[in-house]
Formats: C-alpha cells, structure tokens, sequence
C-alpha cells in the first residue's frame, strides 16, 4: 500500500495479506497478523467480539490454562522455600512450644520469588501472547485496543501486576494482610465475570484492557 507512512492508525488490509482480512497499523509499522474482519467504516470503534474477530476463549479453557500455570509456578517456588527452612530449627520450636517465625532472610527470598514469576509471566504475555497454560489449551491474550497478539509489555506488565501484589505483602507485615485480601477479592471478582462478562474479561484483563481468546 503506498503512502503507509502518512496513514493514520487503523486497520487496513496489507499488501499481500489473505482477501478479507485487515491488520492494525500504528501510524508507523504493521502489528499483529491479519484478521478476518468486516467491512465496517471503522472496525476498531464498537466491533463486536465476533466481528472483530476476537473469540473469548471458554470459561473451560480459562480455568484449565490457570491450574497448569498455578502447578508449573508452584514447583520452583516451593523447592526454594523449602530449601531456605531450617528443619532442625522449627522441630526444635515446636517441641518447645515456641512460635515459628519467618525471618528476614526468607521473606527476601519470597519477594525475589513473586518478583521473578511476575516478570516470567509478564515475558511470556509479550513474546509469546500466552502464559505457559494458555499455550497448552491454546488460548492467546490480544489487546482490546489494536486487536492484535502479543500485547506490548507495557500491557503485558499491568495484566500480570496481580503476581508483584504478592512481593508488598512479605515487604510490609502491615501491608501484607490488606494486599491479600485484596488479591483474593481480585481473584473472586474475577472467577464471577468469567460466568457473567461477554468477553470473559477478568479483573486484570479489563484494567489492562486485554481479552483472552482462542488461537
């Protein structure tokens, strides 16, 4: 197509790209692969999910990409918080009647750990459009905004902000208690418009403006 460098963004059909199809132009390049879209004045202003082509991918498939995700994060975390546990110094404690405390040393090491797995995660999201469980059950995260996989990591970031809550509440005792309760009600706000929403946006999705759908 010429002229592309003074094309305003949108979503236009490129040069040799499959009939119907369009992909979003930011003004400057080509982002995400074409989509079969229709012929609307302009498609990205209140397209339908179907129209746009984005398909929510099912409650099913959503719940199912979450659990491989919980179990393949919680195999590091659990061996290195086991490995830092002085066994001998918590027998010795409760055979005393003693409280067992977490000292400073560990809850370093699980700021270190929530901070990892966010930025894993968030890696994921902007290289790949999915977390390690939704490309098993072969879903994709899009942006709302451009339609296209994989977000930018600005996006990527504040979708997966929900891990680096966890990082505050072993920083701060006093914090630590509000930050969980507010992870939870996020989860369970959550688990509610995956049921109710019509694009099964969760919490996170809506604030990072992000739909997961089917590959």
């Amino acid at each position: 197509m010429e002229g592309q460098g003074t094309m305003p963004a949108g979503w236009y059909h490129g040069e040799g790209d499959p009939p119907g199809t369009k992909r979003y132009w930011d003004g400057s390049a080509w982002t995400g692969e074409p989509t079969v879209m229709s012929d609307s004045p302009n498609p990205s202003a209140g397209a339908g999910v179907q129209d746009s082509g984005l398909n929510p991918a099912s409650v099913g498939k959503r719940l199912g990409g979450r659990v491989i995700d919980s179990i393949l994060f919680s195999i590091p975390v659990a061996g290195v918080a086991i490995s830092q546990i002085d066994f001998d110094s918590v027998v010795d404690a409760v055979e005393a009647g003693e409280t067992v405390e977490v000292s400073g040393g560990n809850a370093l090491w699980a700021v270190l750990i929530t901070l990892v797995i966010w930025l894993i995660e968030a890696a994921f999201v902007a290289t790949l459009g999915a977390t390690p469980g939704k490309l098993l059950v072969g879903t994709r995260i899009a942006s709302t905004e451009t339609r296209s996989t994989p977000p930018s990591w600005a996006t990527a970031a504040l979708r997966t902000a929900v891990r680096a809550l966890g990082a505050i509440s072993a920083i701060s005792l006093a914090l630590g208690n509000i930050v969980s309760g507010i992870v939870v009600l996020i989860g369970l706000a959550s688990l509610v418009l995956l049921y109710t929403d019509d694009r099964r946006q969760t919490v996170m999705d809506k604030i990072a403006k992000t739909i997961v759908v089917d590959k």
